[in-house]
């Protein structure tokens, strides 16, 4: 006799006719267990917390820098001249470049701290007390996108050059490295920040998207 099997709404297999079958009682009870499993695992994840997912699109800014606010959640200026005098921005993104209102960057409170991979979740005002935050010196980018490549020296953050991996090949990858960051603001406040993704759902390079939210 043939088998003959068909699919619960949960995507349990279930047998209907033939020799060896499962009483329908143990296939239902199957299926309630692996809906419970399910519904615990989801619960797991699913962690409450204020952070805010952002996601700025530097597809037109190898060589430029944008300026982002975190009070503002937006791009406030691109490419300004004044930036180096102006504590409106909190964030410079240069591709996957980095500054901070602070230091060779601007003349606001900037720094940051990498406090390296950690539960996000778990990193609160407290995480800052003893660290001793970064502010911006000179790091080495791409002058132009002219071939052969040329390289200059500008004001950035050092421990934000390796926030996503530069790809070395074909393989364009851009892999975040899941550290967290707590970056203080032109202003002097406190924020924890974590590179997700440099992609877009579409999979496209130069979305980056930033977890990050005020500890104070």
């Amino acid at each position: 006799m043939k088998n003959e099997t068909r699919m619960s709404d949960n995507g349990t297999w279930c047998p209907l006719s033939g020799p060896g079958i499962f009483p329908t009682a143990i296939c239902i009870f199957m299926a309630a267990a692996i809906i419970s499993f399910t519904g615990c695992k989801k619960e797991e994840d699913e962690i409450p917390d204020e952070s805010i997912i952002t996601v700025i699109d530097v597809t037109d800014h190898f060589v430029e820098w944008i300026y982002f606010s975190f009070s503002d959640d937006t791009i406030v200026k691109s490419e300004p001249e004044d930036a180096a005098t102006d504590t409106g921005w909190d964030l410079g993104i240069r591709y996957q470049n980095f500054r901070t209102n602070g230091g060779e960057s601007g003349p606001g409170q900037g720094g940051v701290y990498d406090l390296g991979k950690t539960d996000f979740s778990a990193v609160t005002l407290a995480s800052k007390e003893g660290v001793d935050f970064v502010e911006d010196d000179m790091i080495t980018v791409l002058e132009s996108e002219a071939m052969p490549p040329s390289w200059i020296e500008v004001s950035g953050s050092v421990p934000m050059e390796d926030m996503f991996t530069t790809p070395t090949g074909p393989d364009r990858t851009y892999a975040p490295n899941m550290h967290v960051y707590i970056l203080k603001s032109a202003e002097g406040r406190h924020i924890k920040i974590k590179g997700v993704s440099f992609f877009d759902d579409y999979g496209d390079e130069g979305h980056i998207k930033l977890r990050w939210e005020f500890l104070d």
